[in-house]
């Protein structure tokens, strides 16, 4: 009896000591692998971090761009300059990309037919994004003042082909005097006949790929 008990004892000592998962110490390489996956974790949010700052930033100076274009009372003469100042290097890119849209637009008229249903499509396509580069441009020329009345132009009375030979023959010079007047570093005084003449010219482009659409 005695004996039996020691056993039981003895048993209930052991499962007392053995209880639960045994607890496995990590080796060094472990440890090392499990900082350098926290590192990596806290180095990836806080550059998602810094992006959402980034982009909260231009949403932020878009938003105050958008208030001082909108509002009734003209910029000031160093607002102005500060306005053309910062959106400078997108006013390039838009005079750029109006240059380029218009030449592929002018390839589709001249490499396609124009009764081809996936030519249509990319004209209207084209079309679309010229319309847009305009507005950029103008809305920097202007510096958010309201566009001039210009008379309405029936262009959707004329053909397909006869809108792109008018695109052919006003683009290039629009895009010219664009980098001449605004572009280059040489343009100081811009002669405000020509300035007007230019935004007509734009405006009546606009209408013109709006028409293509």
């Amino acid at each position: 009896m005695g004996d039996f008990r020691s056993l039981i004892t003895v048993s209930l000592l052991f499962l007392g000591t053995t209880s639960g998962p045994l607890q496995q110490i990590p080796t060094p390489q472990q440890q090392q692998q499990r900082e350098e996956e926290r590192r990596i974790e806290e180095e990836a949010r806080r550059r998602e971090a810094e992006e959402r700052a980034r982009e909260q930033e231009k949403l932020d100076q878009l938003q105050e761009d958008m208030q001082r274009i909108s509002r009734a009372v003209p910029m000031t003469p160093e607002e102005l300059e500060a306005f053309h100042n910062r959106m400078f290097r997108q006013f390039v890119h838009e005079v750029n990309a109006f240059d380029v849209t218009s030449r592929q637009l002018l390839f589709y008229s001249e490499h396609s037919s124009l009764e081809d249903p996936k030519a249509q499509r990319e004209i209207r396509r084209k079309a679309k994004s010229l319309e847009g580069q305009i507005e950029e441009i103008i809305e920097y020329i202007l510096g958010g003042e309201d566009e001039p009345e210009v008379p309405e132009l029936d262009f959707e009375a004329k053909s397909l082909a006869e809108r792109l030979s008018m695109i052919k023959a006003m683009a290039p010079s629009i895009h010219q005097r664009l980098n001449d007047s605004y572009v280059s570093s040489k343009a100081q005084i811009i002669d405000a006949n020509d300035a007007v003449t230019l935004i007509r010219d734009l405006q009546s482009m606009k209408r013109l790929s709006h028409s293509l659409r």
